[in-house]
Formats: structure tokens, sequence, C-alpha cells
């Protein structure tokens, strides 16, 4: 074979290897209950399955919260097929008639609800063990759509629900929020690590001060887009300071954390004067910690000035 052709082709061939290995995986959260919606409970589960997915490559792009209306179920799951790879939902799961998750799935995946033997017994276990009578309101608990793969729930009576349809994923957990962590990481996140191949995430918070958001924008605008397509930045402005978020997708952790390194060196010379800092550090904490190595004392007026500003 000629080599220039033998080189284009594995060159190319390597290019579509490594396109497809940092592909996003997309993912989309939907909450259920009304008493979301009405402000009852505030819907901490999406903000912890967020950090969760984050950690594992996976994009979340989308969080819906919808009431108990098997319409605005129905339409939640269509919209975000649509979108996402992975949709997962949580609650709705519960014995009595204004949850409704499990007859929406079983409309939305054309199946039926049958009782799952396997889920009966756990159920049942799970109410002797505590010395209560299983009634027929939480036999109820075990009935669960025949197209699903069910989920243990060790810690509680409804079990989650998987389904697998081609390359997107479903997973319906409990709302309740220990058990839906339970089922995250016992089995959802180790699913997805070994259905997909997961690109790295690298976030880099550079904390400013001394600048608003607009004025800093105009500042680093020509930085800004010079940054390449893999790496995106996010202003997160806040009283006293903008915080920068530099948000990389690879396949190395190592190679982002080299780019955003260097993509920060040359941030400095636009707004050096007005980085104080990295990460979860805020701006009192690091001229104490400045002071401290300097066994200066005379500066606290100063710092106490700052800390009450931004107070």
């Amino acid at each position: 074979m000629n080599p220039e052709r033998y080189f284009a082709n594995h060159f190319i061939e390597d290019l579509l290897i490594k396109t497809e290995f940092v592909k996003k995986v997309l993912a989309e959260l939907i909450s259920i209950g009304d008493e979301i919606l009405y402000g009852q409970i505030v819907d901490t589960n999406s903000q912890w399955m967020s950090v969760e997915l984050d950690k594992i490559g996976v994009k979340v792009i989308r969080k819906t919260t919808v009431g108990d209306l098997e319409e605005e179920i129905l339409t939640a799951l269509a919209e975000a097929e649509k979108r996402a790879d992975v949709i997962l939902l949580t609650g709705g799961l519960g014995p009595t008639s204004d949850d409704l998750t499990k007859p929406c799935l079983v409309k939305y995946f054309n199946c039926e609800l049958k009782i799952h033997a396997e889920a009966l017994v756990e159920v049942t276990e799970f109410f002797k063990s505590r010395g209560r009578e299983l009634t027929e309101l939480n036999r109820l608990q075990a009935a669960l759509p025949t197209a699903c793969e069910k989920i243990t729930n060790p810690v509680g009576t409804a079990p989650g629900m998987y389904f697998d349809r081609g390359n997107k994923v479903f997973m319906s957990m409990p709302g309740v929020p220990h058990e839906m962590k339970k089922m995250m990481t016992d089995h959802v996140l180790p699913r997805l690590k070994s259905k997909y191949t997961l690109p790295v995430i690298h976030h880099k918070i550079i904390r400013t001060i001394g600048l608003g958001e607009s004025f800093l924008a105009e500042k680093i605008n020509d930085w800004e887009k010079s940054l390449p397509d893999h790496i995106k930045l996010a202003y997160l402005p806040s009283l006293g300071e903008v915080k920068l978020r530099l948000t990389g997708f690879g396949d190395s952790l190592e190679k982002l954390q080299n780019e955003t390194s260097t993509w920060i060196e040359k941030l400095y010379s636009y707004i050096g004067p007005n980085i104080y800092g990295f990460g979860d550090e805020p701006i009192e904490v690091v001229i104490g910690n400045t002071l401290r190595k300097r066994n200066s004392r005379w500066l606290l007026p100063k710092v106490v000035r700052v800390v009450f500003y931004r107070i």
C-alpha cells in the first residue's frame, strides 16, 4: 500500500476513534411531584445527581420538574428522549393514587404493570423485619412495568426501574433522597460507566475582584474568543466578586489540567491584578493566609473592611 495512503487511513481512523471517545454523553433529570412545584419541599436530588454525574463525565443539559399529571410526565419523557442519552427520574413511585410515575412509564414503553415476584419478596421482608404487616396498598409497590429491569431498593420499599432502549437509558428512582443516592451510587453510576465511553470533564474556578461582570467581559474578550472549542468559559457573578469557570472536555484529565493552566497564565496579562485566587477560597481567607505567611498584623483593619464590604 502507498505509505501516504496508509498514514492517511490510520490517521483518520485514529481521529474517529478519539472523536468517539470524547463524545459528550448528555443527561436530563426529571423531578416529579406537585409538592416541588408548590414550593413545599426543595429539590435537592437534582443538585446532588448533577455533581455525581459530572464526576464521571456525564453532562447534565436540563432539569425538568413536573407535577402529578399524566400528560405532563409523558411529555417530559418524550422531550427528554429527543435531547439526552440518559434520562433520570425521581419521585412518584409510592402506592397511592397521586403517584403516577409507574403508570406513565407503562404507557410510554407500551407494556404492562405486573407484580414482580422478587420485588414482592423484598417488600414483604422489608415490612416483616420491622414487625409490620404487608397491606394490599404496600403490595402494589412490587408492581413494575414489564419492560423494565428491577433495581433493588435496600433502604426503602419502592424498587428502581431501569429501561435500556438502544443507546438511551431511562432510570426511575424514589424521590426520598437517601434511597435515590443509594441507587445512584450502587447501580446508576456504575452502569453508565460500563455502557458509555465517557469523556473527562474538568472545571477550574478563577476568582476575581475589582471588576464588574460587564467590565470584566470587555477586558478579556480577546482571550475568551481564543479559547479552543473544548474549553468553555462561564461568568459567575456574586456580591463583591466575579468567578470565572473554565470547563474542559477531553479524554485525559492531566491534559485538560495542563491546558487550563496554560490559558490561565495567558489570562494574567489581561486581568492579573484582579485575580486573587482559585477554587472555593473567598478573598478574606486568601488575605488571612497571606498575612499569616508574612506574619503581618497591621493590615487587619483593611481585611475587616473587605469582609464587611462582602457581607
